[in-house]
């Protein structure tokens, strides 16, 4: 910095000192204000150095020139510190010295420690949920601890209490245990014990019973003795409940062999029934028939032919697969398993939109809920939709003029390793789906960070879509991946329309810290018909203008004619609009007189997730709002994750994935895909939580689930319906 540049930006310091300009919302205020008029914030602090008052926003020190901003800085270092020293606390179950930590750092108002601050807060709603979950888990701990005892059952007695943590244990279980532990380590008493069990022919806690003492004396003959007989009676109960479908109390059984006797004999016969009893809660819980739930009943009828009501839970799913589904929007047929959704209504896959006249259902029906991104591309060009501004960067002209909408429009989503099309027809003030388009990629993976990888995995799609469909004479939208783009989500008072795009451009200008001429900015306002007085939903979404001339780039050397490019959420927030008018209230219908139940009925929200390959989108669709967010999770990980448990290529993993009834050992190899999509739904459950938190309120009456990675076995219920119980 030269000279000239020094001088000028400690004027400017000065200047903004001298005026008392707010650091946190840059208000100029009167030199001797205390606090800022703008937002309440304090203006001013002691010097840590010699005491003197300093404004938050100085450099250094006008009285001993110490460097204010070097003392900030390990400030806050120390309060990044204090929330490390929280976590580990909370990760030795020390949660009341976690939150009193935690507190602490939440406390601040300060605004150059409000990063930290709301870190801390989201650590501490873990740390408090944590909490919880753990103390119900000691406590039934404990009172199942002292049933056993006051029934003599001192092994289970330890089972139930070894494993948690001396402090949270209460005065009353730690002595129980302690004089429990001083009791089992006697021989003889676990001898005696032994006895009693044998007279009562408790075979699980004989086995048990016995493991402990060839654990204490591996040469105790009359152990290795009472254990080959105690496993013979064991396998033979085992089976006998196998047989009459008791699959759980066969496992606690063959569970209980001692491991002197587990063999070759005996893990099979454990796999079995592992599968079995996996399988067996399948069909209790799944909440829809899939021809996978088919499979898996017609394993289970068929290994236990004794079973009548096996083969009629069987052929009774067969008979569904092929009904038809009661409600129009979705292709699967309800079975036992809870269908609510924990966002609000019913969980299910939307698959065939009611808003559109769709002249054949066949292309939607053998990829289902696959389209959606792209009737939502061809709507914008077709209709008139929520959002109309879009990322394609055009040529200004002199003579240009407003886009009108196309009688006919080519919606063309490109995923990570698909591509979908979808035409959109414009008749006799009806809107057709009247084509579509389906393309899959034998590869792993559509984008690529080497542009010219992109380009060869995508060429002979767009290729085939081109010759298949010839769609030169017709304007094509495309996506971009919503997470290539920012979404900010605001309110605005209730004003004009000109008045509110004027308050949006200054937000603009003001909340995005990149310049604006390095970015494409698509904006929406809400209808100031809705309702004006409680205010104006309105978005800004940001692209980075090199990543859109990349993409429309990449899309005509292809050959590909761009009319319009929209990000995959905002074309889902388009086609749900246009989609659920049937749960909007009529614009028509409002007026003033009873503003809660207007609000009330403008709250009516529809959740959909967005289940890709790559990406997860979460969208809330409301009558005069909408609210999304982006995880960089998709199918792809849980396809990963099972090629690696299971030893397969990734194609057989995605097969696998949608139809595991061909895993050997099913109850393991999926266990990836399991945590996968628990992990997901955590995620998603901490996004709906923060929408839920939004200026505009929502009030979700149905949730539904689009993309192509729901179709994973499990998926709607992991991710999307109430949790039950798997036991």
């Amino acid at each position: 910095m030269n000279t000239k540049e020094t001088i000028s930006s400690a004027d400017s310091q000065a200047t903004a000192i001298a005026n008392g300009t707010c650091g946190s919302c840059t208000t100029a205020n009167p030199s001797d204000a205390k606090f800022c008029g703008g937002c309440g914030q304090t203006l001013t602090e002691d010097c840590a150095k010699c005491g003197a008052t300093v404004f938050l926003t100085q450099g250094f020190c006008g009285e001993c020139g110490a460097n204010l901003a070097d003392l900030i800085a390990g400030k806050r270092q120390w309060y990044n510190d204090l929330l490390a020293e929280a976590k580990v606390a909370a990760s030795e179950y020390r949660y009341p010295e976690a939150r009193q930590i935690l507190n602490r750092i939440t406390a601040l108002t300060d605004y150059r420690f409000q990063s930290i601050s709301a870190k801390a807060n989201r650590t501490l709603n873990k740390v408090i949920e944590l909490e919880g979950k753990t103390l119900k888990t000691v406590n039934n701990a404990c009172d199942k601890a002292k049933q056993a005892s006051e029934s003599g059952k001192n092994l289970e007695v330890i089972e139930q209490l070894k494993k948690i943590p001396d402090h949270l244990l209460n005065e009353e279980a730690r002595q129980l245990f302690r004089t429990t532990l001083d009791r089992q380590s006697s021989k003889k008493e676990i001898e005696q014990e032994l006895k009693k069990e044998i007279n009562d022919k408790n075979w699980e806690m004989v086995g048990s019973l016995v493991h402990q003492l060839l654990e204490l004396e591996p040469s105790h003959e009359s152990a290795k003795r009472v254990a080959k007989k105690v496993t013979a009676k064991l396998i033979e109960s085992a089976k006998q409940s196998s047989e009459q479908g008791r699959f759980d109390r066969a496992s606690e059984k063959l569970n209980s062999i001692p491991d002197c006797e587990q063999n070759a004999t005996t893990q099979e016969l454990l796999a079995n029934n592992a599968k079995h009893q996996w399988i067996a809660n399948e069909l209790r819980i799944e909440p829809y028939v899939s021809k996978t739930l088919a499979k898996l009943s017609k394993t289970l009828s068929d290994a236990h032919p004794q079973l009548a009501v096996l083969k009629e839970i069987h052929q009774r799913i067969e008979k569904l697969n092929q009904s038809k589904p009661d409600a129009s929007r979705t292709n699967l047929i309800p079975w036992k398993g809870n269908r609510n959704s924990w966002m609000g209504g019913t969980a299910a896959p939307l698959c065939f939109p009611q808003s559109l006249v769709c002249e054949s259902r066949a292309a939607l029906n053998s990829h289902p809920g696959a389209f959606n991104v792209a009737i939502g591309l061809a709507l914008q060009a077709v209709s008139e939709t929520r959002v109309t501004e879009d990322f394609l960067i055009r040529k200004k002209s002199l003579f240009s003029s407003s886009r009108k909408a196309s009688t006919a429009a080519w919606g063309l989503d490109i995923g990570t390793s698909t591509v979908k099309a979808i035409r959109i027809t414009r008749e006799d003030d009806q809107l057709k789906i009247t084509d579509s388009f389906f393309a899959e990629t034998k590869s792993s993976s559509i984008r690529s960070k080497d542009p010219s990888e992109e380009r060869k995995s995508l060429a002979p799609l767009i290729e085939k879509f081109l010759k298949e469909k010839n769609p030169d004479e017709l304007p094509v939208w495309c996506n971009i991946n919503g997470s290539k783009t920012v979404n900010r989500f605001i309110r605005l008072p209730p004003v004009k329309t000109k008045e509110a795009a004027t308050l949006l451009d200054k937000e603009i200008e003001s909340k995005i810290p990149i310049p604006l001429d390095e970015l494409v900015v698509t904006k929406w306002i809400c209808n100031e018909k809705r309702l004006p007085t409680m205010g104006r939903p309105a978005m800004v979404s940001t692209a980075r203008r090199e990543i859109i001339s990349r993409r429309i780039s990449l899309l005509e050397s292809l050959g590909i004619k761009v009319a319009g490019l929209q990000s995959d959420v905002i074309a889902l927030v388009n086609f749900a609009s246009h989609e659920f008018t049937d749960v909007w209230p009529k614009i028509e219908s409002l007026n003033d007189e009873n503003s809660d139940c207007i609000q009330r009925d403008l709250s009516r929200a529809v959740c959909l997730i967005d289940a890709g390959a790559s990406t997860t989108h979460l969208i809330v669709v409301s009558a005069e709002s909408h609210w999304s967010w982006t995880i960089e999770t998709g199918g792809e990980d849980t396809t990963f994750q099972l090629a690696s448990t299971a030893k397969v290529n990734r194609q057989n993993a995605e097969a696998l994935k949608r139809d595991p009834s061909q895993l050997p050992n099913i109850w393991e190899q999926y266990l990836a895909v399991e945590t996968g999509l628990d992990t997901l739904r955590s995620r998603i459950e901490t996004m709906f939580g923060d929408a839920m938190k939004q200026d505009n309120p929502f009030d979700p009456v149905s949730s539904w689930c689009v993309g192509g990675a729901w179709q994973t076995h499990q998926w709607t219920r992991r991710i999307m319906t109430k949790k039950e119980s798997a036991t």
